[in-house]
C-alpha cells in the first residue's frame, strides 16, 4: 500500500501540524443519551457510556497517501516520535507515553459510573513499575436536575466497617451504603471538580463529564458498580480480598488477588 519511508514521513509530519485524532464511542451499562442526541451517534441497545476524544491508547489516526488512505493506533505516533511530539521534558518524564488524556462520560438518562480509585504514586511505582498515577478532574459540560458527583470519604468513618460492606456487597449480601461513607457534591452546569489519586469517587447520573486527566494506560480500580451486571450478563467484578491492611497515616489496603486497591482519604 505505501512504502515504510512513506509512513514513518507521515508521523514526522504530523508533529509539525495541528491535527486530531479519530474519535471512539462505546456503549457500557451506566451509558446515558447525550451524545447521542447531541452529536448524531447511531442509537444502541446499550447507550454509549464512553467517548474517547483526545487518548492515544485508545483513537486511531488517518493518513491520506493519495487514493489511499491508513489508519492506524494513534499510540504509534507517541512511540516513533515522542519528543518531536511532546517535547524533550516530558519525554525525560513519562517517555513513550502520552500522559494527558481527555474523554467523555455520559450518564444523562443513564446510571452511576462505577465507584473507583486511582492508585498513590509510590503504590503504582512499588506495585505496576509505573512511573505516574492518575490524577484527574471533571468538568461537567452539561447536566440534568439531580446530579451529583461521589468524591471522597466522608469524616469520621470506620475504614474497617466500609471494608466489610464492600465485602458483603461483593458476596450479594447486601448493597453497598456508598450514602454513608462518600461524600456527594452537587454538580450543575461549568463545575470543575479536582480528583487527585488515592480519592473515592465517580460521576452520578444526569451528568455529561470532560474527564481531563494524566493517565496510566489502565490501572482504575473498582470498588462497587451499584450491583449492576455487566454487558456480559455478569456481576461487575471489584474489590475481591481486603487483607494485608497498611497503616501509614492514609490506610491503604491491598487487594491480594487482583491488585485491588482502596486509599482511605479524608
Amino acid at each position: 500500500m505505501i512504502t515504510g519511508e512513506a509512513l514513518f514521513d507521515g508521523f514526522k509530519q504530523t508533529t509539525k501540524r495541528p491535527f486530531r485524532l479519530v474519535p471512539y464511542f462505546d456503549p457500557g451499562v451506566w451509558g446515558g443519551r447525550w451524545l447521542e442526541k447531541n452529536i448524531g451517534l447511531e442509537k444502541k441497545s446499550h447507550p454509549h457510556a464512553w467517548g474517547f476524544d483526545g487518548v492515544p491508547e485508545e483513537n486511531s489516526l488517518y493518513f491520506q497517501y493519495g487514493a489511499i488512505r491508513i489508519e492506524l493506533p494513534a499510540i504509534n505516533l507517541v512511540m516513533f516520535e515522542p519528543i518531536a511530539l511532546m517535547g524533550e521534558a516530558i519525554y525525560a518524564r513519562f517517555g513513550t507515553e502520552f500522559p494527558i488524556r481527555f474523554d467523555f462520560l455520559d450518564t444523562i438518562g443513564g446510571q452511576p459510573l462505577s465507584l473507583q480509585v486511582h492508585p498513590l504514586t509510590d503504590y503504582i511505582r512499588e506495585t505496576f513499575g509505573m512511573s505516574y498515577t492518575q490524577d484527574e478532574s471533571y468538568y461537567m459540560l452539561d447536566v440534568e436536575p439531580g446530579a451529583v458527583v461521589y468524591l471522597g470519604l466522608k469524616e469520621g468513618i470506620n475504614p474497617d466497617a466500609m471494608i466489610r460492606d464492600l465485602a458483603a456487597a461483593q458476596e450479594g449480601g447486601s448493597s453497598f451504603p456508598a450514602d454513608t461513607y462518600i461524600n456527594q457534591f452537587p454538580a450543575k452546569k461549568h463545575d470543575h471538580f479536582l480528583i487527585p489519586a488515592g480519592t473515592i469517587h465517580c460521576s452520578g447520573s444526569n451528568g455529561m463529564v470532560l474527564e481531563i486527566s494524566a493517565t496510566p494506560y489502565i490501572f482504575t480500580f473498582k470498588l462497587w458498580d451499584w450491583d449492576r451486571l455487566g454487558l456480559d450478563g455478569d456481576l461487575v467484578p471489584f474489590i475481591l480480598n481486603t487483607a494485608n491492611a497498611i497503616s501509614d497515616g492514609i490506610g491503604r489496603r491491598n487487594g491480594c488477588r487482583r491488585n485491588w486497591l482502596i486509599v482511605f482519604e479524608q
